[in-house]
């Protein structure tokens, strides 16, 4: 079978693997919107920036959290993961 789009297609947004373990990877990518975004690929992630929790998103793809500048903290099915986001 042959399939065919029926328009243009979107290019893929930027991916910017931060770090990944076995079944799941946190990535710094764009929303649908151009909004800089962190994706955990465990729709069960928790996250927060400087102490303060966020709220997640559930996509297809895991939990997307709004790229806030700041000391991050992500919790997941691999353990915490910490990391920083520059303005």
């Amino acid at each position: 079978m042959r399939l065919a789009a029926a328009g243009a297609l979107r290019d893929a947004p930027p991916w910017l693997t931060l770090t990944k373990g076995a079944g799941w990877e946190i990535a710094l990518t764009r929303d649908d919107d151009g909004a800089p975004v962190v994706l955990c690929s465990d729709p069960a992630a928790t996250a927060s920036v400087d102490g303060v929790a966020l709220t997640p998103t559930i996509t297809a793809v895991g939990a997307r959290f709004p790229a806030t500048p700041g000391a991050w903290s992500v919790t997941h099915s691999g353990g915490i993961t910490r990391f920083g986001v520059d303005p």
